[in-house]
């Protein structure tokens, strides 16, 4: 019905996965030693799809969508509330403090389905099999340091990498202006504080981006996001191509 998933796979057999799963490019991460969030990993045959639509109430009627929240419950407490949540597609980080910030296990099931209904509107039915309680790492929170317009989402310091078959091709900030720009309770002045590279950070991200690129063959994007104790974590990836690319960084891509 539903296990925490601890992958133990024979030499490179992951490979074979699709890659666009959570638990695809996250056995390359750490396998590479960089630095990332302390991560569980839930899986369930649970048919969600039924569900998306359900109350809080109704939903939890269901044998089986309980089951799965006990569990990621307990992975909340094991790791510490609030945790972050998200699938294996992704996380509704648009939709911030009512999808991903879980801030008690009282609040799991509500964000659970409210990440569901992001899933299914992004036809992403695959993911339904897989979720993941992460680590949260809090930001360097500062006054107008929030998108409002994205449920508060904390604005911190990311950045994006691109690499193809051991080859580092591009690197960017990762909240360009005009994603946000439109939300006037942000203070651009912060995003560009925030968003600049210097040559110390870029030697940094290089060195660790490389580190996973020479294990995971293709095209991929890896996101960073700097904590507020200054490190640097490995908070997301996907195949290249589906992952946004920045007009001032395509010709690099190429």
């Amino acid at each position: 019905m539903f296990k925490i998933k601890i992958p133990k796979y024979k030499k490179n057999q992951w490979l074979s996965f699709n890659p666009v799963k959570f638990s695809y490019w996250h056995t390359a991460v750490k396998k590479s030693g960089v630095l990332y969030p302390k991560t569980i990993v839930i899986t369930t045959d649970c048919d969600l799809i039924p569900l998306c639509e359900k109350s809080v109430k109704e939903a939890e009627k269901q044998i089986e969508f309980k089951a799965l929240i006990e569990m990621l419950q307990l992975a909340g407490q094991k790791l510490g509330y609030p945790c972050f949540l998200r699938n294996s597609a992704g996380s509704d980080k648009h939709n911030f403090k009512d999808a991903c910030l879980v801030n008690s296990k009282d609040e799991m099931s509500e964000k659970v389905l409210s990440t569901l209904q992001s899933m299914l509107m992004k036809d992403l039915f695959f993911a339904l099999d897989e979720w993941v309680i992460r680590e949260y790492i809090p930001p360097v929170i500062k006054e107008f340091g929030v998108v409002p317009s994205f449920g508060n989402m904390p604005l911190r310091a990311e950045r994006r990498y691109f690499f193809k078959d051991k080859k580092i091709l591009a690197h960017c900030e990762y909240w360009i202006k005009e994603a946000i720009e439109h939300d006037e309770m942000v203070d651009l002045d912060y995003l560009n504080e925030l968003n600049f590279e210097s040559d110390e950070e870029v030697k940094f991200l290089m060195r660790e981006t490389k580190k996973i690129a020479n294990i995971l063959p293709g095209f991929w994007s890896i996101d960073w996001m700097k904590g507020a104790n200054n490190k640097w974590y490995c908070i997301d990836m996907a195949p290249g191509g589906v992952s946004y690319q920045p007009d001032k960084i395509k010709d690099k891509l190429k």
